[in-house]
């Protein structure tokens, strides 16, 4: 009936516009691999987040390629996290550095839900890739500066006493060296004036 086949198109046609919105206007790439046919669909901006031209020819033909391209660092946990959905469909949500087609590698965020046969065989996965380099870099930065002070602290409360007050002379903090020099513990110190030293 042509009629049903107008709905049907028309509803495949809707269907395709929502996708292509959401990809729009999400910030994330879209990837869709048919494992049983060794086929991918990659969203513009999954082309733009690895780097390459729409539609570009010289991008990884297959998992393998798509591998190499991954940093030595991170390819076994990618790899596990893989394998763990494909054979045990435990989420894929995995976090790496990949080499994008400018040749400089990028964090990026996979994540990824595949679609099983009758037989619990993995035939599709789809899945979206985040750019999240700029937030990961950060996170790195705060990291490095959180175990720099903490290293200086250990430091410093190895070689000197430490109490630090607040303006009134009430003390805020003192180290172990400070309370064993004095003779008080942490709590019967803190919040005394400094005074009474």
């Amino acid at each position: 009936d042509i009629t049903d086949r107008n709905k049907s198109e028309e509803m495949i046609r809707a269907s395709e516009e929502r996708f292509e919105l959401v990809t729009k206007t999400t910030k994330n790439g879209i990837w869709d691999w048919d494992i049983v046919n060794s086929k991918w669909y990659m969203s513009s901006r999954w082309y733009e987040i690895m780097g390459f031209e729409i539609n570009s020819t010289n991008i990884p033909g297959n998992i393998e390629e798509w591998s190499e391209r991954i940093h030595k660092d991170h390819l076994d946990i990618v790899r596990k996290a893989l394998s763990s959905h494909l054979e045990k469909n435990i989420p894929y949500d995995v976090e790496y550095l990949y080499l994008n087609n400018h040749g400089k590698y990028k964090w990026h965020k996979s994540v990824a839900q595949a679609i099983f046969d009758a037989d619990g065989k993995p035939v599709r996965m789809v899945g979206s890739l985040s750019d999240i380099h700029e937030s990961k870099m950060a996170e790195l930065a705060l990291k490095k500066s959180l175990k720099e002070v903490s290293d200086y602290k250990y430091a410093l409360d190895q070689a000197a006493n430490i109490s630090i007050t607040d303006c009134e002379g009430t003390i805020t903090y003192v180290n172990d060296k400070f309370c064993k020099e004095y003779g008080y513990t942490p709590e019967e110190i803190i919040g005394q004036n400094h005074g009474i030293i």
